[in-house]
């Protein structure tokens, strides 16, 4: 079962601030549900900053960027919509 959710992890990433306590509690739900989602710190890493710019539009974290592999990208910032998603997305697997 790990596996899967290992494998479905994969096109997801979290673009946070360390600092942000709105990504703390996304980064808790994260390990909550074992979840070895990558995480990109937009506010040290000028890579992830312009990715997230490019992505998103706004240098506003946290913000879920989910690849769903027909070419359509899913953008979450809302921390509560983000936590929803991983949690009815992953919670059951």
């Amino acid at each position: 079962m790990q596996a899967a959710i290992d494998e479905q992890s994969k096109i997801i990433t979290l673009y946070q601030y360390k600092a942000c306590p709105f990504c703390f509690k996304v980064r808790q739900s994260l390990k909550r549900l074992s979840l070895p989602i990558e995480t990109r710190d937009a506010m040290c890493c000028e890579t992830a900053k312009q990715e997230l710019l490019a992505g998103g539009g706004k240098l506003k974290a946290p913000y879920l960027k989910i690849d769903e592999g027909d070419g359509n990208t899913q953008w979450m910032y809302d921390s509560k919509d983000i936590i929803g998603y991983l949690e009815q997305r992953f919670a059951a697997t």
